[in-house]
C-alpha cells in the first residue's frame, strides 16, 4: 500500500494504491496541528488496514503557512564582521515600485542576535584573517541566553571555501543545542545575501519542521515516510527536517508534478497546470517539462534552492469577498480556510468564491465531497444577501460580481507565467485541477485565448496523486564563475562530479539501494561577461545553447563574446512508477439524468447534471452542464462542450 497525502489550507487529500486499486477521498484540514488530519485520515475506514502501508508521501504547508505567518523560530546569525545588516538592507530595491505603503518582510534575525565575527576569505580563496574561534564560541553564548532556537552561520565566499564555516559549526556544536545552519551546506552558491536570506529562512523552519515531522514519523510508525520538496522530488523525513527551506513549496510541486504526468500521457506536452485549491490559486507553466527556478521569493525572502517554477495568487475557492474603503469589490487574499470555512459549510464563516458558485448554481449542494458534506444553501444567500445590500444590487449580481473579480486575478496569474514570458497561452493547454479549478477553467481559458482544458480524473486530488508520482530527489549546487575558454578538454565534467558524488551517496543510503539506480541532471546558469544575471541550461551543448537561448530570450546574441558558466547544479532522481489515474476504469452505470438551474449570462437556465463516474469513454457533453464528482465540480458553460477521453480524463474545447 502506498499513500499520498497533502495537506491543504482547507481538505487534506488521500490518494491509496492499494494492489492495482486506486483510492481517493478527502478529509477536512486540521489548521491547528495538520499531522491531526493525516492521522484521522489513516484511521478512516476508507484507507484499509494501516498496518499494511509500505511508504507515505506527505505534501506539507507547515513550512510555507509558518512562514507566510511569520511563526517560526528566533534566529541568530553568526557572520563576517562587518556585514551583521546585510539581511535587512538586501538588495535595497522595493517590493512593490509604485506602492506608497509597501511593507519590507520582517527581518528573520532581530538586530541583537546578529554577531559578527573577525575571519575574511577573499574570492580567490586565501584567508586575508584567519576565524576568532574564541569570538563564535561567545556569539554562541550570547545566542543560548537570548533563547535563539537556531543559528545560522554566514561567512564571505565561503561558497568557495567553507572552512570557517564548518569550524564555526563545530565550535557552536558543544554551546548550542537548536539546529545550526551553514550557509555553504545549504547553498554552495555566491552572492552573500541570497545564500545568507536562504540559510536564515532554512534556520527559522528547521524547529518548526523538524518538531512537526519527527511527530508524524512517529504516529505513522514504520510507514516509509517522505516529505514532497519544492524542487518536485521528495526526501527523508530527517533531510527534509535538516534542511527545511526545500519544503516551501511542497504542496503545489506535487500539483505540477501530476499535471505534467497526465498531459504525458495524453501526449499534449505543453500545457499550464491550474490548481484551484480553497486558500490559493498556482499556476506552472510546462513547456514540455516541468521548469525549476532557483531564484524564488516567499514572504519576501530570496531562496536560491531548486523549486519548481510556480505563481501562486491569493484566490481559492475560500478566499473572502469584502468591500474596499472605495466601496469596490474585493476577493482574498484572506481565505476562510477549514474554520470556520465558507458560510455555507454553516459554521458562521463568510461569504466566500464557494459560496458564489453555490448560489449561481454551479455547486450542488447535496454532492459536495460526494454527498458526504451538506452544503446550506440559505448560508450562503444570507452572506451574500448581506454583502449584496452594500452593494445595492442583488444577490445573484454579487456572486457573479466575486466570480469575475477572482477570475481576474486567476487570469492575471496565468499571463504571468506565460505571455509576460514570451509565450503564446494559445499554444498551450490549460490543465484544471484543484477542488475549485473546474468551476472557473473555462472562463479563465476564454480570458487567456486558450482554446483547450484538459480536467484528468481526480481533479480535486490530483496533488495527492503527484505525491505518488514524483520521484525521491536531491539537488546540489555549487558556483564556480569560469569562462568557457578556460575549462580546458574536460569542460565541466570534473567540476560536476563531486557534486554528482554527493547525490549518489545521500540518495543510496535513504533508498538503501545501489547507486545505479540514480538518474542524474546537469544544469548550468551562464551569462556574458559582465552581465549580472544569468540563463539556465543542460549542461550538454551549454555554450551554443546559451546563445540561442538569449537570442529568444532578449532579442539578441554576442556570439564572439565569452561565456561564463557561473554556477553549476546537479539533481539525483530514483524514479518512481505512478499509480493509475484516480478514477480512471470502469464508469458506473448510469442512472437518471439530472438537472440543476444555473445562472449564466444575467439570468436563470435549465442545465443537464452528469456524475462523472457515468460519463462514457467517447462521450461528448454540449454546455451548459455540471459534471460533480468526488471532491470537485467541473462547470461546463453555454458555448463549451466537454469530451471524454479514454483515460477518464475530459478535454474542453469551445463548441464552435
Amino acid at each position: 500500500m502506498r499513500i499520498g497525502i497533502d495537506t491543504g489550507g482547507t481538505f487534506t487529500d488521500v490518494v491509496i494504491q492499494s494492489e492495482g486499486t486506486v483510492t481517493t477521498f478527502k478529509v477536512p484540514s486540521t489548521p491547528s496541528d495538520p499531522s491531526a488530519a493525516i492521522l484521522g485520515a489513516l484511521a478512516d475506514p476508507r484507507a484499509g488496514a494501516p498496518d499494511g502501508v509500505r511508504e507515505l508521501v506527505h505534501g506539507s504547508t507547515v513550512a510555507t503557512n509558518a512562514l507566510l505567518e511569520g511563526r517560526v523560530a528566533t534566529v541568530a546569525l553568526v557572520i563576517t564582521e562587518g556585514f551583521e545588516d546585510i539581511l535587512e538592507i538586501g538588495r535595497q530595491d522595493r517590493p512593490s515600485l509604485y506602492d506608497i505603503e509597501v511593507q519590507r518582510p520582517r527581518c528573520l534575525v532581530p538586530r541583537e542576535l546578529r554577531f559578527g565575527v573577525p575571519e575574511r576569505i577573499l574570492a580567490t580563496g586565501e584567508v586575508r584573517t584567519p576565524l576568532d574561534i574564541e569570538a563564535v564560541r561567545n556569539a554562541g553564548r550570547s545566542a543560548a541566553r537570548a533563547g535563539a532556537g537556531a543559528i545560522v552561520v554566514c561567512f564571505l565566499h565561503s561558497y568557495l571555501r567553507p572552512d570557517h564555516e564548518i569550524q564555526a559549526g563545530e565550535a557552536l556544536a558543544g554551546l548550542f543545542d537548536g539546529p545550526i545552519s551553514l550557509s555553504h551546506a545549504i547553498v554552495r552558491e555566491f552572492r552573500e545575501y541570497e545564500r545568507c536570506s536562504t540559510a536564515a529562512v532554512n534556520a527559522a523552519l528547521s524547529p518548526v519542521m523538524g518538531a512537526y515531522l519527527m511527530k508524524l514519523a512517529g504516529d505513522v510508525g514504520g510507514s516509509g515516510l517522505r516529505v514532497m520538496c519544492s524542487s518536485g522530488g521528495s526526501a527523508s523525513p530527517e533531510r527534509a527536517a535538516a534542511e527545511a527551506v526545500t519544503t516551501v513549496l511542497s504542496g503545489p510541486a506535487a500539483g505540477v508534478v501530476a499535471a505534467h504526468a497526465a498531459s504525458r500521457r495524453l501526449g499534449l506536452p505543453r500545457m499550464i497546470a491550474f490548481d484551484m485549491g480553497g486558500t490559493s490559486t498556482e499556476v506552472s507553466l510546462i513547456p514540455g517539462e516541468v521548469r525549476l527556478t532557483g531564484d524564488s521569493r516567499v514572504a519576501g525572502h530570496p531562496i536560491r534552492t531548486p523549486s519548481i517554477d510556480i505563481h501562486t495568487v491569493g484566490a481559492g475557492g475560500g478566499s473572502i469577498a469584502w468591500i474596499d474603503a472605495g466601496g469596490a469589490l474585493k476577493v482574498g487574499p484572506a481565505s476562510a480556510a477549514a474554520d470556520p470555512g465558507p458560510a455555507c459549510y454553516g459554521m458562521g464563516g463568510p461569504a466566500t468564491v464557494t459560496d458564489a458558485n453555490l448560489l449561481l448554481g454551479r455547486l450542488l449542494p447535496g454532492e459536495f465531497l460526494g454527498g458526504r458534506m451538506k452544503l446550506d444553501p440559505e448560508a450562503s444567500a444570507r452572506a451574500l444577501g448581506e454583502l449584496a445590500g452594500r452593494m445595492g444590487i442583488s444577490a445573484q449580481e454579487a456572486a457573479s460580481g466575486i466570480i469575475d473579480v477572482a477570475n481576474v486575478t486567476m487570469a492575471r496569474a496565468i499571463r504571468q507565467v506565460s505571455l509576460f514570458r514570451g509565450h503564446d497561452p494559445s499554444e498551450f493547454v490549460l490543465c484544471s485541477y484543484g477542488g475549485a479549478g473546474g468551476l472557473h477553467c473555462a472562463e479563465l481559458a476564454e480570458a487567456a485565448a486558450i482554446a483547450k482544458i484538459l480536467v484528468p480524473p481526480g481533479p480535486g486530488v490530483l496533488s495527492a496523486w503527484g505525491l505518488l508520482a514524483g520521484d525521491l530527489a536531491l539537488a546540489r549546487s555549487a558556483t564556480i564563475l569560469r569562462e568557457a575558454g578556460s575549462l580546458g578538454a574536460s569542460g565541466l565534467r570534473d567540476l560536476f562530479a563531486p557534486l554528482e558524488a554527493e547525490c549518489r551517496s545521500v540518495l543510496a543510503a535513504e533508498l538503501g539501494a545501489a547507486p545505479t539506480r540514480i538518474e542524474i541532471r546537469r544544469t548550468v546558469e551562464a551569462r556574458y561577461r559582465g552581465q549580472s544575471h544569468e540563463l539556465t541550461l543542460p549542461s550538454e551543448g551549454w555554450i551554443e545553447a546559451f546563445h540561442d537561448l538569449h537570442e529568444k530570450r532578449f532579442g539578441f546574441a554576442r556570439r564572439d563574446e565569452p561565456v561564463m558558466a557561473v554556477t553549476i547544479k546537479v539533481i539525483g532522481r530514483c524514479r518512481t512508477e505512478p499509480p493509475a489515474l484516480p478514477g480512471a476504469g470502469v464508469p458506473a452505470a448510469r442512472g437518471k439524468d439530472l438537472s440543476a438551474r444555473v445562472w449564466q449570462e444575467g439570468g436563470w437556465a435549465e442545465c443537464r447534471v452528469a456524475h462523472r463516474s457515468s460519463i462514457i469513454p467517447g462521450e461528448r457533453l454540449e454546455g451548459p452542464v455540471v459534471i460533480p464528482e468526488e471532491g470537485s465540480t467541473t462547470w461546463v458553460p453555454r458555448g463549451w462542450r466537454a469530451d471524454a477521453l479514454p483515460d477518464a480524463s475530459l478535454l474542453m474545447e469551445p463548441s464552435s
